[in-house]
């Protein structure tokens, strides 16, 4: 699925190179939940913007699904990002005048996609995520957990390979991100390959696999061994759908 091999990215300007990810070797397969995880200038935002095709490397190799990811135009490029990739980011990204569903149907008009089609993959989605019954309400008349559950069906409706999602429960309560690990949890049982960066332990715990890393290398990378099994919105929802059939 994700192969890395002796990524570096040095960022230059006139008078200042500064080497930012310094040899990353890494391999996620498909179905895993992986925590990233390190302190601020790490370089984790930087890993997670070239695992989303937002950047190239300096040297090294990049294979996602076994395209040499290095080699691609910009246009090529973002049709990978369109097609392969689903991104879920701190700030929701939401357009404040459309309601629910038309922020998650947008990408896929972009996408040129049939209307019917459009309309069945969003209501979809909206449901995965427990929102069905909130399409219709803008991200004013949203909490901020369903502003972020509205971004993860937008990410969804475009049926992406991988969900990339960067400090997604920055914003969110304690309560709030739980939920929001649930959804990311309830996903990834159903086969969704999921990558996360945060700084947050409690957070990285949530996943299956913990990667960490500090000043530009990898210095950890490990299977959770006690991983915390979020109870959010969805598992409610599940409850009570199952007492009232």
């Amino acid at each position: 699925m994700i192969k890395l091999e002796n990524i570096t990215k040095t960022y230059k300007n006139d008078k200042l190179s500064v080497e930012v990810l310094k040899g990353i070797s890494l391999d996620i397969e498909d179905g895993e939940m992986v925590a990233i995880m390190g302190p601020s200038g790490s370089g984790k935002s930087t890993l997670m913007n070239i695992i989303g095709c937002l950047d190239v490397p300096t040297s090294g190799i990049y294979l996602l699904s076994n395209q040499e990811i290095q080699k691609k135009s910009s246009r090529q490029l973002a049709i990978i990002r369109n097609r392969e990739l689903g991104f879920i980011f701190q700030k929701y990204n939401l357009i404040p005048q459309l309601t629910a569903e038309e922020n998650v149907e947008m990408p896929l008009i972009y996408r040129g996609m049939a209307t019917r089609e459009r309309i069945k993959r969003t209501r979809e989605a909206l449901d995965r995520v427990g929102l069905s019954h909130r399409i219709k309400h803008r991200p004013a008349e949203l909490s901020g957990g369903e502003q972020q559950r509205v971004a993860i069906a937008r990410a969804l409706a475009a049926e992406p390979r991988v969900l990339l999602a960067d400090e997604p429960t920055g914003n969110l309560d304690t309560k709030t991100g739980e939920e929001i690990m649930a959804v990311f949890q309830e996903l990834n049982d159903q086969c969704m390959t999921l990558v996360l960066v945060t700084h947050d332990g409690d957070i990285a715990q949530h996943c299956k696999r913990l990667i960490r890393i500090q000043d530009g290398i990898i210095i950890g990378d490990s299977k959770v061994e006690s991983r915390i099994k979020a109870r959010g919105v969805l598992a409610e929802l599940n409850l009570a759908k199952a007492v009232v059939s």
